[in-house]
């Protein structure tokens, strides 16, 4: 388990501060979005705790030992731990632990990142994920949204049929409903595998509502123009800060 010490005269009277039950540690792969930390309490001691996960700001000072991560994306993450004690007053060192999620099992698509927090006004970014695709050649896909709540501002094309290949794209925005079209063309290399980017969505948040854009309706061609399934789609969660 991961342990450290308070850094106090009396820090040998003390138990470490360790992360129980998850077993979390540096270089562990999760196969879930959604983990928890439970950290030692020191009953009596008037002990808090906060976290800092990624380039997040540090949250909050708790009481509470249980720290719940969720909508984790895919990849690479790091979390910061430090727990602070009153009486006599004192902080720990900064426990720091890196890990990657990989909750998601490909073919799949997916909206990146998987929550945006944020407030009226905000504008954010989604990108379409192709996850873990053998040989596709064409994608058309579609989205619904609640208009009163998010407003599309632009959508271009993203990354994963423009690594040399020539490539058509297309869009179409109407009643709250996003459908777009990508393909590769005319190319010595007609399909694309592993996991890019198909398309980005710049969206605003016009009013304190939670809200999504999901996923209504999906092809996914290879190079013989065959459709082929995919195991799921994630999409887009919208909270409000």
């Amino acid at each position: 388990m991961s342990s450290v010490w308070y850094s106090c005269e009396d820090a040998e009277d003390l138990p470490p501060f360790t992360l129980e039950t998850t077993s979390l540690m540096t270089g562990d792969t999760l196969l879930t979005e959604t983990i928890s930390i439970t950290l030692d309490t020191y009953d009596g001691l008037g002990i808090e705790y906060r976290y800092m996960l990624d380039s997040e700001p540090w949250s909050d000072w708790s009481t509470s030992n249980v720290i719940v991560l969720e909508y984790l994306d895919e990849g690479a993450h790091e979390i910061q731990l430090q727990a602070f004690r009153s009486e006599p007053a004192d902080t720990s060192d900064i426990l720091t632990i890196s890990f990657i999620v990989d909750a998601v099992d490909g073919p799949s698509l997916m909206l990146y990142p998987r929550r945006h927090k944020a407030q009226v006004g905000d504008q954010m970014t989604f990108l379409i994920h192709a996850e873990e695709v053998s040989n596709l050649m064409a994608a058309e896909l579609h989205m619904e949204y609640d208009t009163t709540v998010l407003s599309v501002d632009a959508i271009s094309q993203g990354s994963f049929f423009m690594n040399g290949q020539e490539s058509i794209f297309s869009y179409e925005v109407e009643e709250g409903v996003i459908s777009l079209l990508t393909s590769v063309v005319n190319s010595d290399a007609p399909t694309v595998s592993g996991t890019g980017s198909l398309a980005e969505i710049e969206i605003t948040l016009l009013n304190s509502v939670e809200t999504a854009i999901v996923f209504i309706g999906q092809v996914l061609r290879d190079a013989e123009n065959n459709d082929f399934s995919i195991n799921q789609t994630v999409h887009g969660l919208i909270t409000v800060e």
